[in-house]
């Protein structure tokens, strides 16, 4: 379908080939070399052209994404209410180091805590 709109890149053919555009839907194809075609052309283009306002594969995609997006909100809901942490004291100084004593037995040397 590209092959018929002259004056785009290799990037722009790229690009235009992986558009989330239903490619069994005339009506969509149609406007989507139409948005092609004014683009190579430097014509000024903006979705109002008469792209169609949702494609049935956009609003699964959309679908998808509204219900992960629950699904992530709501996870994080629950983990947040069943999480048990208190904050730490500032008051609270250093933890003093530990003493270590060195016992050396034959040629091994051991730390005793």
């Amino acid at each position: 379908m590209l092959e018929k709109v002259h004056g785009l890149s290799l990037e722009d053919c790229f690009n235009f080939c992986f558009a989330l555009v239903n490619i069994r839907d005339p009506k969509a194809m149609y406007h989507l070399l139409r948005f092609a075609s004014a683009y190579s052309q430097n014509i000024p283009v903006n979705i109002a052209m008469g792209m169609p306002k949702a494609s049935s594969v956009v609003n699964v995609y959309v679908k998808k994404a509204e219900a992960m997006a629950t699904g992530i909100a709501d996870l994080l809901g629950q983990s947040l209410t069943k999480a048990n942490w208190k904050p730490k004291s500032r008051q609270a100084g250093k933890p003093k180091p530990q003493r270590r004593k060195m016992v050396t037995r034959g040629k091994i040397t051991y730390q005793i805590i």
